[in-house]
């Protein structure tokens, strides 16, 4: 997602009295059609509802694994209300949520080679109260082939010692990201700043995190592609990522009252499968072991028109309005998006919780926010499949 520089699973439902855990029918209509259980049917149909009732508790206790979906492993979230306002933002999303925030997301950007590395303040450090931070570096007026030379070295390991004597623990660097896109980062393959191809991507990628990984243990480097197109994903892996992910959005219908492209190139609602199934599968192909996070995810709210003019006036100015879409439910979507069971080396979701091209946020409505509450109802402290230290499950 393009942002400006300096921007700042729930339990399971009781079953039906003889009703099996697979959703099998085991009561009366399963046996013949009596109305009364033997004494040996009801024995079992009790044994098997004690086993329900057990694996439930567990669960909550935390002695039992819960399912692997993507509300039980880690979350994050970026927003964008200034350095000062990390802790108030935790404090709010974490009370819709009812969950704790594993990670926080900023960006910053490096506006030339020669510039020094952007660093967090002290202002974010505290409000970000101990958590990881997912540092996304844009290097939107870097050269690149001096980057590769090795020209800016010298500011990239400042940032490394930044790292190692006022931040001392991980923080988790974003370089470069949706560099498989075409035409709205500086970095993206035609751009200014000099990238030719995925090969020279690839090669500019690897030696800043050769570089700051050889001056900080700290540091973990992401590698983060768009979710489209996904044919040439694999040609942007650098292999000295220690996370890989990519980045989605539910644009909906891309309308507008002018009619004019409203941000994003979708002409539909996307339910989360549609929009992840290719993207995690080609990133997944990349490296067998490594972690894999989606970097940045949200949906659109249909419940009401939303103008982005609001967010940003040079960008929409016509003060178009992105119409209601009635008949779709953020509520539902995130339902399903945090249900989701065929993502199983997942560990990471991070949130893009800003108004901007869509009203992204995690309360936009009623629906999403009662969503959100009850998928969370497993992990309130924490992903259960998440490592901060690695970054893995």
């Amino acid at each position: 997602m393009l942002i400006a520089a300096g921007c700042g699973a729930s339990n399971a439902e009781p079953t039906d009295a003889g009703s099996g855990g697979d959703g099998s029918v085991v009561g009366d209509s399963a046996r013949g059609g009596t109305v009364d259980a033997s004494p040996d049917q009801g024995a079992e149909a009790a044994i098997q509802d004690a086993q329900e009732a057990a694996s439930d508790a567990e669960i909550e206790a935390g002695t039992a694994a819960a399912p692997h979906t993507l509300a039980n492993v880690g979350w994050g979230m970026f927003n964008d209300h200034g350095e000062g306002s990390w802790a108030s933002d935790l404090s709010q999303v974490e009370g819709v949520t009812g969950r704790h925030m594993d990670i926080v997301m900023d960006y910053q950007d490096w506006s030339s080679g020669t510039s020094a590395w952007p660093t967090m303040s002290s202002q974010v450090i505290g409000g970000i109260g101990g958590r990881p931070m997912m540092w996304t570096v844009q290097p939107s007026g870097v050269n690149w082939p001096s980057l590769i030379a090795g020209d800016y070295d010298s500011e990239i390991i400042a940032f490394a010692d930044w790292v190692n004597t006022t931040l001392h623990s991980t923080i988790y660097v974003r370089f470069a990201h949706e560099q498989n896109g075409t035409g709205w980062y500086n970095w993206q393959v035609g751009g200014t700043c000099g990238v030719t191809s995925a090969a020279d991507y690839v090669q500019g990628f690897n030696h800043v995190a050769s570089v700051l990984k050889s001056h900080s243990t700290y540091i973990l480097m992401v590698w983060a592609a768009n979710n489209g197109p996904t044919d040439n994903i694999a040609s942007f892996y650098p292999s000295g990522c220690d996370i890989m992910g990519f980045d989605s959005y539910n644009f909906g219908p891309n309308t507008s009252s002018s009619g004019m492209s409203a941000g994003g190139a979708a002409t539909t609602w996307a339910e989360a499968s549609a929009l992840n199934a290719a993207a995690y599968s080609a990133v997944a192909s990349c490296d067998p072991n490594k972690p894999i996070w989606i970097c940045e995810t949200s949906s659109e709210e249909p419940s009401a028109p939303w103008n982005p003019t609001t967010y940003d006036p040079s960008g929409y100015p016509n003060n178009i309005v992105i119409a209601a879409q009635p008949g779709f439910d953020k509520g539902e979507w995130v339902t399903k998006f945090l249900s989701e069971t065929d993502m199983p080396r997942i560990s990471m979701v991070v949130w893009f919780d800003i108004q901007k091209e869509r009203n992204w946020l995690f309360d936009s409505s009623t629906s999403a926010k009662n969503a959100f509450y009850s998928a969370f109802s497993q992990s309130r402290s924490g992903g259960v499949y998440w490592n901060p230290v690695t970054g893995g499950q």
